[in-house]
C-alpha cells in the first residue's frame, strides 16, 4: 500500500469495519442446524440485523466530514465507480457463473432460478450479499450530489423530503398482491430504487455527527468522548499524515452499555428487520436502534484502539475492515458451510461442554479463514475485484 493510501486509513474506523463483517458473517449464519446449537443465536442474529449494515453507511459519512470536501462530481463518480461498481459486476458475473453449474451439473437449481438471479444481478437489486454494492454507491452519488447542490439547511431539508418520500413507498409497495410474479419484480424494482436514499440518511447521520461535534471541539469546548476527538486527531492525520492518539475518556465507559441497552430495547420491540429487503417495521425505533447500535461499535473500536499507543490495535479486525467489499462479496459460501459444519461436529467429539457454542464458534473461526485466503488471494492476483489498481492487503 502506497504511503498516500495508508493515509486515508483511519485505524479504528477500518477496525470498526471488520468487526462489522465479523458481525455480517454470524447473522448469515441461519439455519435449523445453527439454531438448534443454542436459544440464544437466533436473538444474536436479530441484534446484529439491527445495526450492522447501517453502520457501514454511517462511517462513510463520517470519512466524508474527516476528508473534507467532496471532489468534482465526474471525478467522484469515476473513482466511486472503479471501487464499488466494477467488483459489483465482476462478482456477479462469478455468482452467475455459480448458479450457471448448479442449474446444469449439479441439478441444486431449477432454470426459473436462474432467469430471476439474473434479473436481480442486472437491477442491481443484487444476487445474495452483493445488494450492498449498488446501494453504497449510488448513496454516495446522491449525498454528494445534495451537497453540490444545496448549501446550509437546505441540504438536510431536502434528505428529509427524499427519506419521507422513500418511507412512503416503501409502506405502499405492501400493497402489491403477493405471490405474483409480475408484482414481485415491481417491489424488487423498489427497492432497489429507493434503498439508497435509506442508505444516505445513514451517511448523513454519520457525516452531521462528525461536522457537528468537530465544531464543538475547535469552538474550544472540551469533548468528553474518545470518538469525538479521534475524528477531529484522524481528520489532522488524513491532512498531515499525523498519528496521534488520545487517551481513553472514562465517560465513554459509561456512554457504551447506553447505546448498547438502548439498541437492544429497540430490538425487542421491532426485530426482525433488514436493510436488505427494507423490512424496517417502525421506523422510528428503528433509526433509534439502528443509531445505537453503530455509535456503540464505533465508539467500542475507538476505545480498543486507544490501547495501543500506534491506535492500530487488533489488525485482524483492521485486515477485515479495509478489504470490507471482499469479505462481504465471498463469505456467503454454501460450500464452505458444509465443510466447517463437518469440521465443528469433528471437534464436538472432544468437547463434553457447551457443545453448542463451541460449535458455533469453529463454524465461524473456519469461515474466517477461508475469507482471509479469499481476501489475499483476490488482492494478489485479481485486484479488480476489490475496487483496487494495483495488488494490496
Amino acid at each position: 500500500m502506497s504511503p498516500r493510501q495508508n493515509s486515508n486509513r483511519i485505524p479504528y474506523l477500518d477496525m470498526a469495519k471488520g468487526f462489522g463483517m465479523v458481525l455480517v458473517l454470524c447473522g448469515h449464519l441461519q439455519n435449523d442446524t445453527v439454531f438448534s446449537f443454542s436459544p440464544y443465536i437466533r436473538e444474536f442474529c436479530k441484534w446484529i440485523f439491527s445495526f450492522h449494515m447501517p453502520m457501514f453507511f454511517i462511517v462513510s459519512g463520517i470519512l466524508f466530514a474527516a476528508k473534507g470536501e467532496i471532489p468534482e462530481m465526474k471525478t467522484f463518480f469515476r473513482k466511486r465507480f472503479s471501487t464499488i461498481m466494477v467488483p459489483y459486476i465482476g462478482f456477479s458475473i462469478i455468482y452467475f457463473a455459480v448458479i450457471i453449474y448448479g442449474v446444469f451439473v449439479s441439478h441444486s437449481m431449477e432454470i426459473p432460478d436462474l432467469f430471476i438471479q439474473l434479473w436481480y444481478a442486472v437491477s442491481m437489486y443484487g444476487i445474495n450479499v452483493l445488494w450492498f454494492l449498488p446501494a453504497l454507491f449510488f448513496a454516495e452519488m446522491l449525498f454528494a450530489l445534495i451537497m453540490k447542490k444545496f448549501s446550509g439547511n437546505k441540504r438536510w431539508v431536502v434528505m428529509l423530503l427524499l427519506l419521507a418520500a422513500a418511507m412512503g413507498i416503501n409502506e405502499a409497495r405492501h400493497f402489491l398482491p403477493e405471490g405474483v410474479a409480475w408484482c414481485e419484480r415491481i417491489g424488487e424494482v423498489i427497492v432497489t430504487l429507493i434503498r439508497p436514499v435509506f442508505a444516505c440518511s445513514f451517511i448523513t447521520i454519520g457525516y452531521l455527527s462528525a461536522v457537528g461535534l468537530l465544531r464543538w471541539e475547535t469552538g474550544g469546548r472540551s469533548c468528553c468522548l474518545l470518538l469525538f476527538k479521534r475524528i477531529k486527531t484522524n481528520a489532522l492525520t488524513l491532512q498531515k499524515g499525523d498519528n496521534r492518539t488520545v487517551p481513553l475518556s472514562p465517560l465513554s465507559l459509561i456512554i457504551l452499555p447506553i447505546l448498547l441497552a438502548v439498541n437492544i430495547v429497540t430490538v425487542v420491540f421491532n426485530a426482525p428487520e433488514d436493510l436488505r429487503s427494507l423490512v424496517l417495521n417502525n421506523y422510528a425505533l428503528y433509526y433509534i436502534g439502528a443509531v445505537a447500535g453503530s455509535g456503540f461499535v464505533i465508539l467500542l473500536c475507538a476505545a480498543l484502539s486507544s490501547l495501543s499507543k500506534s491506535g492500530k490495535a487488533f489488525p485482524i479486525l483492521r485486515f477485515f475492515g479495509r478489504n470490507s467489499l471482499v469479505f462481504m462479496a465471498v463469505h456467503n459460501n454454501p460450500a464452505i458451510w458444509i465443510l466447517s459444519l463437518n469440521v465443528a461436529m469433528f471437534v464436538n467429539q472432544f468437547v463434553t461442554r457447551a457443545r453448542g457454542y463451541i460449535s458455533y464458534a469453529v463454524i465461524v473461526l473456519c469461515f474466517l479463514l477461508y475469507v482471509s485466503v479469499m481476501i489475499i488471494l483476490i488482492n494478489r492476483f485479481a485486484p479488480i475485484l476489490a475496487g483496487k489498481r494495483r495488488s494490496t492487503t
